[in-house]
C-alpha cells in the first residue's frame, strides 16, 4: 500500500511536466510557428518579388525576412540563409527597421535548434536596434522573444521581466491577441514556479481577452491551461469542467495537436479521480492523435498514465510495457525531463514483483537523474522507495541514510507543499463564496424576474382581453353593417334583375308582336292588293291578243314580277309570322331553318331531336327558336365551320339545347369576344331561367349548351 500511495504521488511529479512545461512549449510553438494552409502560394510569389527586384532596397529586404519566416516553419536552413541577406542588405541601405526584423527571425530560428546562447545574443542585438529608433511594436516583439529565451534557460525570474516589459508595450499599442498571449506566458511561468495563485489569475485574464476577440481556438488553449492547473492543485471537478469546454470547442474546430493535451489531462483527471475507465479511454485517445501527427515524444507522459493503469489491476507486464515504451521514447529524443520518473516507475514495478534488488538500481538511477534536474519531487519518491527496498532486504543502515535523506528533503519542500495547499484551499473558499454569491444572485432575480413575469402577465392579460372586447365589439358592428349591406345589395340585385328580366320579356313580347302585326298587314292589306293586281292582269290575259304584238313582253315581264312580289309578301309574310313555328312547333321549324341553310350550300347542318313529343309554350319555343338563330347566325359570321350540329333533348323538366361547330373557335376569357350576340343569347337564357355554358378553344370549334326548366302544354 505505502508503494502504491508513493508511485500515485509520482504520477502527479509528471503531470506537472504535461500540464505547464510541455503545456508551455506548445503555446510559444503555436504563438511562433503559426502554419497557414496557402504556405505554397505565399512562399512562391515572395520568389517572384525577390526575382524581379534586382535591387538592394526596402522592398528586398521586406522580401527576405517575409521569405525566411514561411521557411522558418518548413527548412529553417533556409530560412537562416534568407533572414542573413537581409541583415547584410538592410545594414548597407541604412534599413534599421528590416534589420532588427531579420535579426528577430535569425534569433527565432536559432531558437528552434535550442542554441540559446546565441539567440540571445543576437535578440539583444534586435532590442538595441528597436530603441535606438524608438520602434515599440519591435520593442515588445524582441522583449518577447527574450522572455522565450529565458523561460527555455530556465531562468523563470528574467522570463518573466522580460514578458511584462513586453506586455507593456503590446498593451500601450492595444494590440489585444498579443497582450493576451504575453499574459498567458506569464501565467505559463507563475505555474511552473508553483505560485499558483498569480498563474491563475493570469489564466482568467487570457480567457477573458479571448472570449471578448471571439478566438474560440485562443480560448480553448486557455481553458486547457486552467484545466491542468487544477489538476496540479488536485481540484479535479473544477479541471474537468474547463477540460471539457475546451475539448468541445478544439473538436468542432479540429485542432488536433492541442486536443492531444486535453485527452491526456482529461485522463489523468478521470486517473485521480479513480475513474479509470474514462481515463484509459482519453488516454488512448490522446495516444492515437500522436501517431497520426508523428509526436510520439507527446506519448511519453501517457504511456506514464497508461502504465500506471495497469499497475494499479496488477497487471504488471503490461504495466511494464508501457514503462519501457516511454524509456525509448526518452532514449531516442534524450528527454532528461521525464528519466527521473520514468526509473522510478520501472522501480516500483520491481518492487511489487518483489524484486527489490532490481527496484533498487531503477530507484538509484532515478535519484541521479533527478538530482541533476533538481526535480524534487521525484527525489523525494525515489529516497522513500530506496529506504523501503532496502528495509526489505534487511540492509537497515542504508535504509536509514535514505530515510533520513528522505525527512531533511521533505522538510525543506514542507513550505511549498504548504503553499500548494494554502492556495487550494483560498480558491476553493474563493469558488464557495463565488457559488454561494451566485445562488443568492439567481435566487433574488429568479424572485425578481417571476414578480416582472407576473405582472407582465397580468398587464398583458388585462390588455389582451380589453382588445379582445374591442374585436369582439367592432366585429360585431361590422358584420351587423356588412349584413346590412349584403341585404341592401341583394335587394337591389334582385330588382335590377326584375327590371332587367321585365324589359327584356316586354321587347320580346313587343318584337313579337310588331311581327305579328307586320305579317297581318302584308297578308291582309298588301296582299290583297296584290292578289286585285292580279285577277285585273287575268282578265287582260283574255285580251291579249289585241295588244300590240311590241308589248307582250313588257306585259309578261310585269306579270313575273308581280308573282314574285306576290310569293315574296307571302314568304315575309311567313317569316315574320314565324308560321311554321306557330303552326307546327319548334322541331319543325328548326327542321325549315336546317334545310334553308343547307341551300346555301355554305354549311351542312346536322339536327337531332329527342324527346319533344308535345308543344312547349308558345313563348318559350319562339325564345329558344330565337337563340338557335342567334347561335347559327354568330357561327355563320365568324367561326369559318363547314358543319354544324344542333341538339334538342329533353329530359324529364329539362330541355337541353346544344349548337356545337368545327370552325375556329375563341378565347373564352377574352371578355372581347363576349359580343351583342352572345349578351342577347344569355338574356334569352335567363328570361327562361336556364343556365349557359360555352366550350371553345382556338382552332377547336366552339360547343354551346343550354339547359333550361320546361313544362309541356
Amino acid at each position: 500500500m505505502k508503494c502504491k500511495a508513493l508511485f500515485i504521488k509520482h504520477l502527479s511529479i509528471y503531470s506537472m511536466y504535461l500540464t505547464s512545461k510541455l503545456k508551455f512549449l506548445f503555446v510559444c510553438f503555436l504563438f511562433f510557428m503559426n502554419t497557414t494552409i496557402g504556405q505554397n502560394k505565399i512562399i512562391n510569389d515572395l520568389l517572384l518579388t525577390l526575382q524581379t527586384n534586382q535591387k538592394n532596397d526596402s522592398l528586398k529586404v521586406n522580401t527576405l525576412n517575409d521569405l525566411a519566416w514561411e521557411f522558418t516553419k518548413i527548412n529553417e536552413d533556409k530560412a537562416l540563409e534568407y533572414a542573413t541577406k537581409a541583415e547584410n542588405i538592410s545594414k548597407q541601405i541604412s534599413n534599421w527597421k528590416g534589420n532588427a526584423t531579420s535579426k528577430i527571425r535569425i534569433g527565432t530560428i536559432y531558437t528552434n535548434q535550442n542554441k540559446l546562447k546565441e539567440a540571445e545574443a543576437i535578440i539583444l542585438e534586435a532590442l538595441d536596434v528597436e530603441l535606438k529608433i524608438e520602434h515599440i511594436y519591435g520593442i515588445g516583439r524582441a522583449q518577447n522573444q527574450l522572455g522565450r529565451i529565458y523561460t527555455l534557460q530556465n531562468n523563470i525570474e528574467k522570463g518573466i521581466s522580460y514578458y511584462l516589459k513586453a506586455l507593456e508595450h503590446f498593451k500601450s499599442l492595444e494590440l489585444q491577441p498579443l497582450v493576451a498571449s504575453i499574459n498567458n506566458n506569464i501565467g505559463v511561468l507563475h505555474d511552473r514556479s508553483e505560485n499558483y495563485k498569480k498563474a491563475i489569475a493570469y489564466y482568467f485574464e487570457v480567457l477573458k481577452i479571448r472570449r471578448e476577440l471571439g478566438d474560440k481556438q485562443l480560448t480553448a488553449y486557455t481553458l486547457s491551461n486552467i484545466g491542468g492547473l487544477y489538476i496540479e492543485l488536485e481540484m479535479y471537478s473544477s479541471a474537468l469542467e474547463y477540460l471539457n469546454e475546451s475539448k468541445l470547442i478544439l473538436e468542432k474546430t479540429d485542432q488536433v495537436y492541442e486536443l492531444s493535451n486535453v485527452y491526456a489531462n482529461l485522463g489523468m483527471a478521470y486517473f485521480k479521480m479513480n475513474k479509470l475507465a474514462l481515463s484509459s479511454e482519453y488516454n488512448k485517445k490522446s495516444i492515437l492523435l500522436n501517431e497520426k501527427l508523428g509526436f510520439e515524444k507527446k506519448n511519453v507522459p501517457i504511456y506514464n498514465t497508461m502504465g500506471a493503469l495497469f499497475y494499479i489491476n496488477n497487471e504488471l507486464d503490461e504495466a511494464l510495457s508501457y514503462y519501457q515504451k516511454s524509456l525509448s521514447i526518452i532514449k531516442k529524443y534524450k528527454l532528461n525531463d521525464y528519466t527521473s520518473e520514468i526509473y522510478c516507475n520501472l522501480g516500483n514495478v520491481e518492487f511489487k514483483k518483489n524484486l527489490y534488488q532490481k527496484a533498487i538500481d531503477y530507484y538509484l538511477k532515478s535519484l541521479d537523474f533527478a538530482e541533476q534536474s533538481n526535480n524534487k519531487n521525484t527525489q523525494l519518491e525515489a529516497n522513500i522507495n530506496l529506504a523501503l527496498s532496502y528495509t526489505r532486504l534487511k540492509k537497515y543502515d542504508k535504509a536509514l541514510k535514505f530515510n533520513s535523506k528522505y525527512i531533511q528533503l521533505k522538510d525543506s519542500m514542507f513550505t511549498k507543499t504548504k503553499n500548494a495547499i494554502v492556495m487550494k484551499a483560498s480558491l476553493e473558499e474563493e469558488q464557495m463564496e463565488l457559488n454561494a454569491l451566485a445562488k443568492d444572485k439567481i435566487i433574488t432575480q429568479k424572485e425578481l424576474d417571476n414578480s416582472k413575469i407576473k405582472n407582465y402577465a397580468l398587464s398583458i392579460g388585462l390588455f389582451l382581453l380589453i382588445l379582445l372586447l374591442m374585436a369582439i365589439i367592432r366585429g360585431s358592428k361590422q358584420k351587423r353593417k356588412a349584413d346590412l349591406a349584403i341585404i341592401e345589395k341583394q335587394k337591389v340585385s334582385e330588382l335590377l334583375k326584375n327590371q332587367e328580366m321585365k324589359s327584356i320579356n316586354a321587347m320580346i313580347e313587343g318584337q313579337e308582336g310588331e311581327r305579328q302585326r307586320i305579317a297581318r298587314d302584308l297578308h291582309d292589306r298588301l296582299g290583297s292588293i296584290l292578289s286585285m293586281v292580279k285577277i285585273h292582269f287575268k282578265s287582260v290575259e283574255e285580251n291579249i291578243e289585241t295588244l300590240k304584238i311590241s308589248n307582250i313582253k313588257q306585259y309578261e315581264k310585269a306579270n313575273q314580277l308581280l308573282d314574285n312580289a306576290c310569293d315574296e309578301v307571302r314568304k315575309i309574310s311567313h317569316d315574320m309570322a314565324s308560321g311554321v313555328l306557330t303552326k307546327f312547333g319548334l322541331v319543325a321549324a328548326l327542321e325549315d331553318l336546317k334545310e334553308t341553310l343547307e341551300e346555301t350550300n355554305q354549311v351542312e347542318v346536322e339536327f337531332i331531336a329527342h324527346g319533344l313529343d308535345n308543344r312547349l309554350d308558345n313563348d318559350v319555343e319562339i325564345t329558344i327558336y330565337r337563340i338557335i338563330q342567334e347561335l347559327i347566325s354568330n357561327t355563320l359570321k365568324y367561326a369559318k365551320a363547314k358543319n354544324i350540329t344542333i341538339q334538342l333533348i329533353s329530359r324529364e323538366d329539362n330541355l337541353n339545347v346544344s349548337v356545337e361547330d368545327d370552325g375556329i373557335g375563341f378565347d373564352t376569357k377574352d371578355e372581347r369576344n363576349r359580343g351583342i350576340g352572345l349578351i342577347n343569347v344569355a338574356s334569352r337564357v335567363e328570361s327562361l331561367e336556364g343556365e349557359l355554358h360555352v366550350d371553345s378553344m382556338i382552332g377547336k370549334g366552339t360547343s354551346i349548351s343550354i339547359d333550361i326548366p320546361i313544362k309541356e302544354i
